[in-house]
């Protein structure tokens, strides 16, 4: 197997393995006029201590080497004109969390990181098991 092909495969089953492991959480709060409550759809994963990962058994032979590849949990904010959240995105399967990397998106596309917003302040809401995806927000 070429180093691509085993990164590949790697980050497809950890993808399998968060994305296959989701729950819904009813969380009470603002609601629309249809329904009595909103939602929020976690992987698994997000309500259980996080573990180290444990070391792929993996055969090498001696022209290859392993690689290690760390993702820091990541979250993406994009803000009102007041500075009110309207969207969020993770890269971890789980609402946005305090110990995440927070970044901001502006208006013309760029990031900023940011630790001015405490993100655990907030009742989110929206399935963030898909990666990057914006999950839009009501109320700030």
């Amino acid at each position: 197997m070429s180093r691509i092909a085993g990164i590949t495969w790697l980050v497809r089953t950890i993808v399998a393995a968060v994305g296959a492991c989701a729950i819904a959480v009813p969380v009470f709060g603002h609601a629309s006029a249809a329904s009595s409550h909103v939602v929020l759809v976690e992987a698994t994963a997000c309500h259980h201590p996080r573990v180290s990962p444990v070391p792929l058994s993996v055969t090498l032979t001696p022209s290859q080497q392993p690689v290690v590849v760390r993702v820091p949990a990541t979250t993406f904010l994009r803000l009102d004109r007041s500075g009110r959240v309207t969207a969020a995105a993770t890269n971890t399967g789980c609402a946005p969390r305090s110990t995440d990397q927070i970044y901001v998106a502006r208006a013309d596309g760029t990031l900023r990181r940011t630790s001015s917003i405490h993100v655990d302040h907030y009742r989110w809401t929206g399935d963030f098991t898909v990666a990057a995806r914006y999950q839009m927000q009501r109320g700030g």
